[in-house]
């Protein structure tokens, strides 16, 4: 998925930013994807606390994933 795509799944502005900032700061565009390793982003709308995250995963040889490093960012409302 490009950013792009992502992008146009999120309509809700708050839910864009972060999106796009954690996109951003991982390199999500830049990074190269292989048979075994790759990238994925999730999203969530908590309690009005915005976030998302993208993770690198990579499948050992007896297909068992594992998460390597993992990028975050969120945007909390100012009254918790």
């Amino acid at each position: 998925m490009q950013s792009s795509e992502a992008f146009a799944m999120a309509n809700d502005p708050r839910l864009r930013r972060v999106i796009e900032a954690v996109l951003d700061r991982s390199g999500w565009d830049s990074r190269a994807a292989s048979a075994e390793d790759g990238f994925r982003m999730a999203c969530a709308i908590y309690h009005g606390t915005y976030i998302a995250q993208v993770a690198q995963v990579h499948v050992l040889p007896n297909g068992v994933p594992r998460v390597g490093q993992s990028l975050s960012a969120s945007n909390i409302p100012s009254r918790v």
